[in-house]
């Protein structure tokens, strides 16, 4: 990834979104140089954001 790019637009310094997404991987445990992980996280992310998923609704059950 290019980072120095990413936390310009993020207005956050290189090292702080190096930081992040490392927490990010370790959280998920995933490797996020992977576009094939990439890929599936988005459309994880996508689907929840489509079905507007209720954290909850899915506590009552």
């Amino acid at each position: 990834m290019i980072y120095r790019e990413a936390s310009k637009e993020l207005f956050i310094h290189r090292s702080t979104l190096e930081y992040r997404i490392e927490r990010v991987e370790e959280i998920l445990n995933v490797d996020l140089n992977h576009a094939d992980m990439r890929f599936e996280l988005m459309m994880a992310y996508k689907l929840y954001n489509l079905f507007d998923f209720d954290r909850s609704e899915l506590a009552k059950r």
